[in-house]
């Protein structure tokens, strides 16, 4: 009787599943198609991230005007990603009415994280986008703390989705820092940052907004899923809070096995560096570098 039972569940949701229209809202702007592109240029980018540079060359717009994989992979990535939120922002008044908001919500902020995706690949200096950037910057702060407000706080809800939320809004809310320090010092601070740490651009791209923004993606994609009940809120809270603590323990301690010291993981990047400012001593207390290549030396897996 069990094993009907999952059969039979397993064949709702795989009717379900199929049923999913995947060219709304718009045959130019179908939100399902963006979506499945996006996943799947995802994986592609954040296993070359978890595997190293030996398997990719981690080549950007910045450095090569010769086309490599993994710079078209990222562009692929990054167009299909934003197509997919602003589709998915037309498509939230589809959604029973108290989720509404927070759809349209996730969406936007979604579309701001992969905006510094590319704001990070190619730094183009002029005061328009400098101003975006400040705009987005506080865009992402606020759209975090509004989805935190309206999942999280109510009094009724169910614990397997407030939990994973209120996970990724906490793990979000540390993607802001960079988007702001970018905003408030513009060409000369990411300069300074790129000379003091040659590596540093693929650590934005490759190991903080890519993996964060394809996590984002995979969770929205499980709440689509969750609404339609083609999965179980038990699966979603499961599934995708292992997916977010996966991907950001795995993306933070790898990034000190592939590529330390020519980057950093300091939440707080003083740059230039002023060590008798309290800037420069909270840049080391919120240094993560450290941190992780602490857990690293524990577990055996570098030396000190």
């Amino acid at each position: 009787f069990g094993k009907f039972k999952m059969t039979s569940a397993f064949g709702k949701g795989l009717k379900g599943f199929r049923a999913l229209k995947w060219w709304t809202p718009f045959s130019a702007l179908p939100h399902g198609i963006c979506g499945v592109v996006g996943l799947l240029s995802g994986v592609y980018l954040v296993q070359g991230a978890l595997l190293g540079p030996g398997e990719h060359s981690y080549t950007l717009a910045t450095e090569s005007t010769e086309p490599k994989m993994d710079i078209l992979v990222l562009y692929v990535y990054v167009v299909s990603s934003f197509m997919n939120s602003l589709a998915g922002y037309f498509l939230a008044d589809k959604a029973p009415g108290k989720f509404r908001a927070v759809f349209r919500n996730t969406a936007v902020l979604q579309m701001f994280l992969v905006y510094f995706i590319y704001r990070f690949m190619t730094y183009i200096n002029n005061y328009a986008l400098s101003l975006l950037d400040l705009l987005a910057a506080l865009g992402i702060l606020t759209a975090i703390g509004i989805m935190f407000y309206k999942v999280t706080v109510p009094v009724k809800g169910q614990p397997n989705i407030k939990v994973p939320v209120a996970i990724g809004c906490f793990c979000l809310a540390l993607l802001a820092g960079y988007p702001l320090q970018l905003a408030m010092g513009g060409k000369p601070w990411y300069d300074c940052v790129l000379q003091q740490y040659p590596m540093q651009q693929v650590g934005f791209v490759y190991y903080v907004y890519v993996p964060a923004t394809f996590t984002f993606g995979a969770m929205m994609f499980g709440a689509t899923l969750l609404l339609r009940k083609i999965i179980s809120e038990a699966v979603f809270g499961v599934v995708f809070v292992g997916l977010i603590l996966f991907t950001l323990l795995s993306t933070v301690l790898l990034q000190e096995i592939h590529i330390p010291w020519v980057s950093t993981q300091k939440l707080l990047i003083n740059c230039p560096e002023d060590q008798q400012s309290f800037i420069y001593s909270l840049s080391n207390i919120l240094d993560t570098s450290t941190l992780a290549r602490s857990v690293l030396q524990a577990i055996g897996a570098i030396q000190e």
